[in-house]
């Protein structure tokens, strides 16, 4: 489903989603006990803005979250095509300039 672009991979944008809808009952109370602003969190959940890692790592612990690295999944391995075009090695075939006049 992911290759047919019918589910999007999961991302730190989608998880602070998450956590805004399902666990506060407005994005005003969910910024008010971030201490987000309204604007920055709609900048940064439509991917016009970024946070910074300490912003958003302060933002969660106000409320009991913690930024954290995770280990790679199958979710996030590229298409096998994409692996193939990415393994390969470079041409060696270098261009020639043609001569003109």
């Amino acid at each position: 489903m992911l290759r047919t672009g019918l589910v999007a991979q999961p991302s730190y944008r989608g998880d602070l989603r998450d956590i805004a809808d399902s666990k506060f009952k407005t994005r005003r109370s969910f910024c008010k006990a971030t201490g987000l602003s309204e604007d920055m969190l709609s900048h940064f959940l439509a991917g016009r803005k970024e946070l910074s890692l300490e912003s958003l790592d302060a933002a969660l612990r106000r409320i009991g979250y913690r930024v954290g690295v995770l280990p790679s999944t199958t979710l996030t391995r590229q298409p096998a095509e994409a692996q193939a075009m990415t393994s390969s090695p470079p041409s060696s075939k270098r261009k020639t300039r043609r001569q003109v006049g």
